[in-house]
């Protein structure tokens, strides 16, 4: 029953991006979660977007046994394809079992290949793409340049509400 509100908004949204939380389902941590991650939302739900660790998560991952926030293998083989921001992250860097794990054959190089295919996919679909491509109409780009000038100058809009 828990599942059937997502089901509907990963159905009829349109979604391009998901983010796995913090918690656990069943003793495993969502972001190294394969049958959430994989078999329901990807298998089941045909999903074909990204998804992405919590910001700032100080989260632990597993697959089997004891969490560990190092268990980068598990959320490669979970297609939780990108491991988002931390709060130390130049201190943290290689201290993941990614690597170790390529080498002893735990993740697979078509595995890494699924999430970065799923990251370029969302790429694909946005906005961005166009305007480094410079398919945006003269429209976009005036409104772009406006309002990157006015981030450069600190403008902040306020809501209607405020006035």
């Amino acid at each position: 029953i828990y599942l059937s509100g997502y089901e509907i908004a990963v159905r009829d949204g349109n979604l391009i991006s998901i983010m796995t939380t913090y918690g656990m389902v069943n003793g495993t941590f969502t972001a190294g979660n394969y049958d959430l991650n994989t078999a329901i939302l990807r298998g089941q739900w045909g999903y074909g977007g990204l998804v992405m660790t919590d910001w700032w998560a100080c989260f632990s991952v597993n697959d089997k046994g004891e969490p560990d926030r190092n268990d980068l293998a598990a959320m490669v083989r979970a297609q939780n394809d990108l491991a988002m921001v931390r709060e130390d992250t130049l201190k943290e860097n290689g201290n993941d079992n990614l690597l170790e794990s390529l080498k002893s054959g735990a993740v697979t190089r078509a595995e890494l290949h699924r999430c970065a295919k799923n990251i370029l996919n969302v790429i694909m679909r946005t906005p961005a793409l166009d305007r480094w491509l410079g398919r945006l109409h003269e429209e976009e780009i005036a409104a772009s340049k406006e309002a990157e000038a006015d981030f450069k100058m600190g403008i902040v809009w306020e809501s209607n509400e405020d006035n």
